[in-house]
């Protein structure tokens, strides 16, 4: 099933890449954990954090996203890991709060059982997703 999960992982970014987030939903397990694991960098940026359920994501996403002005996602590449997905990402915007511009690489880790989403983790850190997926530091 592991390329079936790259492909509905694919889907989902196509879809989040025309702005509709409620696309799929029944993608996502109604329990599906999702989180944004920072750096140091970003400490205190209150944006770090853990949630639950589908409403939860919808929060997290939705915390990202009214950070930024002209947020942009860029899938690079996507790696099939068995049951996991990682994406590596290109970020691009400019913070509201401080007209500061955003580009740098970022990794999502995705976890799926029976073509069901059950786990999303947001890394600032592609090192930290890869090694979370058992790659080790580089894939």
């Amino acid at each position: 099933m592991s390329q079936g999960n790259v492909e509905i992982v694919r889907r989902l970014y196509r879809a989040w890449e025309r702005g509709d987030f409620s696309a799929h939903a029944d993608l996502f397990a109604p329990d599906v954990r999702s989180a944004r694991v920072m750096g140091p960098e970003w400490d205190g940026a209150g944006l770090a954090g853990e949630w639950h359920g589908r409403d939860g994501l919808a929060e997290n996403v939705r915390l990202w996203i009214n950070a930024w002005d002209d947020l942009r996602v860029q899938p690079e590449e996507f790696i099939d890991v068995g049951d996991k997905v990682v994406v590596l990402t290109r970020q691009t915007a400019i913070a509201k709060t401080s007209g500061i511009p955003l580009d740098r690489e970022f990794a999502d880790l995705w976890e799926l059982r029976d073509g069901t989403v059950v786990e999303l983790r947001f890394y600032f850190n592609r090192a930290d997703a890869l090694e979370a997926a058992g790659l080790g530091s580089s894939a």
